[in-house]
């Protein structure tokens, strides 16, 4: 298999909202989630989780599709002894014999 024909899960995140456990379980069909979002608001778009762009929602002849604004900038690749990689970006840590 080539490295092309893997696939990415892509989620948007339309919106975020907290609620007291109490109510959440107490969700059930029909019921509505305020989110702290507006329509014309620009929305993350995820790759396998991760940040990758940024977009607007549009609606064509009933779609709902997403438009990439703008690409999330990746954090640079280091080689460096003690470098730890995550989803926001390079954080070097110093190794316990260098602490001292």
């Amino acid at each position: 298999m080539a490295l092309e024909d893997l696939e990415v899960e892509l989620a948007v995140v339309l919106g975020r909202t907290r609620m007291p456990l109490n109510r959440f379980l107490r969700l059930g069909r029909g019921a509505v989630i305020a989110l702290d979002a507006a329509e014309e608001d620009i929305v993350d778009i995820l790759a396998n989780d991760l940040p990758v762009a940024r977009g607007r929602v549009t609606v064509d002849r009933g779609a709902i599709r997403v438009e990439v604004t703008e690409l999330v900038r990746r954090p640079q690749v280091t080689r460096e002894r003690g470098a730890r990689i995550s989803a926001l970006g390079a954080a070097f840590v110093m190794e316990p014999s260098e602490a001292a």
